[in-house]
Formats: structure tokens, C-alpha cells, sequence
């Protein structure tokens, strides 16, 4: 082998070691970005199941609040009703009183 020979079988030995660096380098760095975009799913993940827990307990919340809305919906037509019935029988009262009233007067 004569030595033209030999010093491009060493330069392109040294090219082809320089590119096998070079690509588990970027072999390492893609791993590395995949490690953390797996970490940042799993963090999205997480969120994404507390955000579903926060949702369900909102909704049973909203749930209970409708059934206790409409309890005191029908209490107040409740007192409603009582209220104007006792109004009607504070009518019957006063005129009964202003009719006695009117009698007494009459019978002095």
C-alpha cells in the first residue's frame, strides 16, 4: 500500500468515526426530547383527569342545586298560597268586625 492510499483509508476512517459520533449524539438528544415530551404528556394527562374530576364534582354540585332550587320553589308557592289565604281571612275578619261595629251602633 503506498502511503496516498493509506492516509485516505485514515481520513475516511476518521470521516466515518466523525459521523457515528455525530449520529448517537443526535440519537442520545432525540431520546432526550422524547423523555420529555412523554413527561409533558403524562403531565397533560394529569390535568386532563383532575380538570374530568373537577367537572363531575361541578355537575353533581349543579345537580343538587337544582333539586334544592326547586324545593324552595314549591316551599314559596307554599307560603304564597298560605299567605294569600290568610289575607282572605284577614278580609273576612275585618269586615266581620267592621259589620259588628256597624250593629253595635245601631242597637245603642
Amino acid at each position: 500500500m503506498n502511503s496516498p492510499t493509506i492516509i485516505a483509508f485514515f481520513v475516511l476512517t476518521a470521516v466515518l468515526i466523525g459521523l457515528l459520533v455525530w449520529a448517537l449524539r443526535q440519537s442520545q438528544q432525540l431520546k432526550l426530547v422524547e423523555l420529555s415530551s412523554r413527561e409533558k404528556l403524562l403531565a397533560r394527562e394529569v390535568e386532563l383527569g383532575n380538570a374530568i374530576q373537577s367537572l363531575h364534582d361541578l355537575e353533581k354540585q349543579s345537580a343538587a342545586l337544582s333539586v334544592e332550587l326547586q324545593s324552595l320553589r314549591e316551599h314559596k308557592a307554599k307560603l304564597e298560597t298560605s299567605l294569600e289565604m290568610e289575607k282572605i281571612q284577614h278580609t273576612k275578619d275585618l269586615a266581620f268586625l267592621n259589620e259588628s261595629k256597624e250593629q253595635d251602633g245601631r242597637g245603642f
